[in-house]
């Protein structure tokens, strides 16, 4: 008996160490999250155990201890890890906090468990309860007075690590070959937000300052235009979204989006292929679900898709389906790609009822997996596209670009319905960029650091991936465009006297 479970001891930990999750959320500990501390850590929490345990149980070998901590500690940890899983999960950051309710988880379980285990041996159970409760105690001790320092040690060798190979990934002749400008954000201590161009065959940032300040997140730069959502900290105010030529942002129109004085949120927006047209995501509500007590959870915000002339200001039309999130214009401009619900009447909730998850039948992925709807302008018509997410246009070589989670990108042309996947590596949080000329795209790679899971910035060069440029430096988002000079021609453009369009 002893012999067999030796061999399972080792096979949860060889086999399955996420199982042991030794004593639940802490992230130092937490194998889900793929930290290399879990290991060290595990094996010193089993180690003061069964020390204890050897100590205060004598005269027990200490192998013999060793296997049945073991266990123990995998046990209470695949314990803590259904209660992660549950309702009951405990919300709290501190990690003393975190501690408290799996402590007596981990007493509920292993001290029965322990009993078992240790059942040959002559103490009585008073005393292996309360050689198992000190045990714990001191290893619980251990996890709150060491989590931060392990988990700041193992994080600053990830991020080393990780800066290692972001130094190799520097193929400068790769940026000669490319086209256009890449837009980004840029602020300082007594800088707001405002525009900044990275020149690609000159491998650095150009300011420009004199760019208003805009909201980090709504902007958009097609050629010679930009249009932004106007950016003010507190208190919050809802200005209009502005379109200005580049590079000396003279005034194009103001486009006013009154509908929205309601929300929270931003509105996003793209300019046309033609830079003849603006859509706008304008929020119209949030979309929640109830958690236990007063505490709710939002999915994403119910919006209309808007579209605007730029010359004058006026509303074109709004599409007849709500939309989720996304905004892409197709090559000739007359249509616009969104994403939307699949059952639309979802998007009339503000927050759904308790227990929504029975009424569908694909309720984890429902707002997680919305599928992608075109908007024909001309005909004020909508139809499904597709089921990509995040499309991105490359406007010179009328091609759109999409991830494909885990790890590619996929180009396609709409016209000819041709698709080319490229496998580049483990993409992060942030969707890809493409060029142009859809021949280089902005991808966020994640590494080893799990704190960057949001993915550091690489311009890829889609014939080959291996050519590879680390984009040095924070960016809320990234625009790749032609240059103002670029080949599409400009739209001509009235003096600023604009009328403000209206959603109603």
């Amino acid at each position: 008996m002893r012999r067999y479970s030796q061999i399972l001891a080792l096979l949860i930990m060889g086999l399955c160490p996420s199982v042991a999750l030794a004593n639940g959320l802490i992230p130092a500990i937490n194998a889900y999250r793929n930290t290399p501390e879990f290991y060290f850590v595990f094996a010193v929490v089993v180690f003061i155990e069964a020390v204890c345990l050897r100590l205060l149980l004598r005269p027990m070998h200490i192998a013999s201890v060793l296997w049945r901590v073991v266990i123990l500690n995998a046990v209470s940890s695949l314990a803590g890890y259904l209660l992660m899983l549950s309702s009951l999960r405990p919300d709290y950051w501190r990690v003393w906090q975190q501690a408290i309710p799996f402590f007596f988880l981990t007493l509920c379980v292993e001290l029965p468990l322990l009993l078992i285990l240790f059942g040959r041996h002559p103490a009585s159970w008073r005393k292996k309860v309360s050689v198992g409760t000190i045990a714990n105690v001191l290893s619980y001790a251990f996890l709150i007075l060491a989590e931060r320092p392990i988990e700041t040690m193992w994080l600053d060798r990830l991020r080393a690590a990780d800066r290692r190979i972001l130094d190799q990934w520097a193929d400068v002749k790769m940026l000669d070959e490319s086209a256009g400008l890449i837009y980004g954000t840029e602020s300082g201590p007594r800088v707001p937000h405002r525009l900044r161009f990275f020149n690609p065959r000159e491998q650095k940032w150009h300011s420009l300052s004199n760019c208003p300040a805009i909201d980090p997140r709504y902007w958009d730069v097609e050629g010679n235009l930009a249009a932004f959502k106007h950016y003010q900290e507190e208190p919050y105010t809802y200005k209009d979204i502005t379109v200005r030529r580049l590079p000396d942002f003279a005034l194009v129109s103001e486009i006013s989006v009154t509908n929205a004085l309601n929300s929270q949120s931003g509105w996003d927006l793209r300019i046309s292929p033609d830079r003849a047209k603006l859509a706008v995501l304008v929020p119209r509500h949030e979309i929640s679900a109830p958690l236990r007590g007063s505490s709710y959870r939002c999915f994403g915000m119910t919006c209309d898709l808007a579209v605007y002339e730029i010359s004058t200001g006026h509303l074109i039309g709004i599409s007849p389906r709500k939309a989720f999130r996304g905004l892409c214009w197709l090559p000739d401009s007359r249509g616009v790609l969104f994403t939307s619900l699949r059952k639309a009447s979802l998007h009339d909730a503000t927050m759904l009822d308790k227990g929504w998850k029975a009424q569908y039948p694909d309720a984890d992925n429902i707002f997680s997996d919305a599928p992608t709807y075109c908007f024909d302008i001309e005909k004020g018509t909508v139809a499904f596209f597709g089921e990509m997410k995040s499309t991105h246009l490359a406007a010179e070589a009328a091609q759109l670009a999409y991830p494909c989670e885990p790890d590619s990108v996929v180009t396609f042309d709409p016209t000819a319905g041709r698709k080319n996947k490229v496998q580049i590596g483990r993409l992060g949080y942030r969707e890809p960029v493409i060029s142009p000329d859809a021949r280089f795209a902005i991808v966020h790679l994640t590494l080893r650091n799990p704190m960057a899971y949001i993915g550091y910035p690489t311009i890829v060069a889609l014939k080959d991936p291996q050519r590879r440029y680390y984009l040095d430096g924070f960016n809320y988002r990234l625009d790749w465009t032609t240059e103002r000079e670029g080949r599409t021609t400009p739209p001509t453009v009235p003096s600023p006297a604009p009328s403000a369009g209206e959603v109603r």
